[in-house]
């Protein structure tokens, strides 16, 4: 799905058209026949069904290898417009325990918050059940790693919701890159527009369809704020880190996977923010990191807002030795000596050059992932390591100094302070196993 130009309500955004589709679409997959039999179907349930959640059954349901069965959300809102959608045909509850210890269900999609997404996937591998995780996949690095562990111990296949890697200009970008088409990389920039702005007001009770105490879970307890839930969420710390995780973990998921650095660490990351006055939003106005690599050796840049002199909102700039490649998510340009290159062989052409792989869309690729069970192309150890990286740019942005960072027992050397926001601790009765 391409995201080139599309803000977040846009991309949110679910009309009343497309709620009638989604029924459409229900019944036609729910009936029809499949060449592999109707008993080979995965069945699949759904955790969080708002904005992303939506989307994702509509991939979901075009899909005939798969049979949806459950939905579970906090808000009755939410829930009753999945199971309008379904008519009938699919059960719900509040609580993603109860589908989990469903027999019938072999994989579950989680669409929650940021800072559910550790618990519920845990809970599933341990269930048994396959895993697809929006992004981030984890709101803080110690979940992350917990989770790797759960999957690969319970012999799971977890897919990460960073969609760009089947998208045909970021994979033809990557490409490029990685045949050396631009040379020898050793600077990338990014940069994106600014996180929102809230002035201060009071809370409220919580409306009555929305379990507000099951909302926060393992989240510090805090009163009701309309602005502080849903699509909001993402804007406070406790459950997020505005744009550096939101959008961060997808741009940093096409430079990993151009540097052919899925799995690699930076030794060093350095970082300053300002912050806006009076503002109910936790997450800062303007935030500058810098992250060092070493194999591959390249820095990294991160700049919010965008400054002035960009023409895109929102991009990625690879500096090679040969030239420059800028990925603007829809379309890409190579660059030298400050001119656009028309008319560079496509990737494949030339001995030598790397091609990567092609697949539909990311739910399609983690249906195959599961039935031949083999790991998909965000498997979540991908996608650890990528909110790994904004993560720990987001501390130093916080203490606003430069810090050195222990890949492989993922911890900053000699700083207890950083090292406390690796993880936060829990509310009762919830735990991170």
């Amino acid at each position: 799905m391409s995201v080139s130009r599309m803000n977040r309500r846009r991309f949110l955004k679910v009309t009343a058209a497309g709620a009638a589709m989604l029924r459409r679409w229900a019944r036609a997959t729910q009936a029809s026949p499949t060449a592999r039999g109707a008993n080979e179907r995965l069945v699949v349930g759904f955790i969080g069904m708002g904005g992303r959640g939506e989307s994702l059954l509509k991939q979901a349901l075009a899909l005939d290898a798969v049979s949806v069965a459950a939905f579970c959300d906090v808000d009755q809102k939410h829930l009753d417009k999945a199971l309008s959608a379904l008519e009938g045909k699919a059960a719900g509850c509040r609580d993603y325990r109860k589908m989990l210890d469903r027999k019938d269900i072999d994989a579950v999609v989680i669409a929650t918050p940021d800072h559910w997404h550790a618990l519920q996937t845990i809970d599933a591998c341990r269930a048994g059940k396959d895993v697809y995780c929006e992004k981030p996949l984890s709101h803080n690095v110690v979940e992350g790693r917990a989770m790797v562990r759960a999957a690969r111990r319970h012999g799971r296949v977890v897919q990460t919701g960073t969609q760009h890697r089947t998208e045909a200009d970021i994979r033809r970008a990557c490409e490029l890159i990685r045949s050396g088409r631009i040379g020898k990389v050793d600077r990338v920039e990014m940069w994106i527009w600014s996180n929102p702005y809230e002035p201060i007001t009071p809370g409220s009770d919580p409306p009555p369809h929305l379990d507000w105490n099951l909302w926060l879970g393992p989240a510090p307890k805090v009163p009701y704020h309309p602005k502080r839930c849903h699509i909001n969420f993402r804007w406070f710390r406790d459950y997020a880190a505005g744009y550096m995780t939101d959008w961060g973990v997808h741009m940093y998921n096409v430079v990993s996977w151009a540097m052919d650095a899925d799995l690699a660490a930076p030794v060093a990351v350095e970082g300053r923010e300002t912050l806006f006055e009076n503002n109910l939003y936790q997450c800062p106005r303007t935030q500058d990191v810098r992250w060092v690599f070493r194999d591959p050796d390249f820095t990294m840049t991160w700049t919010e807002p965008a400054p002035a002199r960009e023409s895109e909102k929102y991009g990625i700039r690879f500096h090679g030795s040969q030239g420059v490649l800028e990925v603007l998510f829809g379309k890409h340009r190579l660059l030298r000596d400050g001119k656009e290159v028309p008319g560079e062989p496509e990737p494949g052409a030339r001995s030598g050059d790397v091609t990567l792989p092609r697949t539909p869309d990311n739910m399609t690729n983690w249906i195959e992932a599961v039935r031949t069970r083999s790991k998909p192309l965000n498997d979540l150890a991908i996608g650890h390591a990528n909110a790994t990286v904004c993560n720990i740019g987001d501390i130093a942005s916080r203490l606003g100094r430069a810090l050195k960072w222990d890949g492989k027992n993922e911890r900053f050397d000699g700083d207890r302070e950083a090292n406390d926001l690796l993880s936060y601790p829990y509310r009762p009765p919830w735990r991170l196993g």
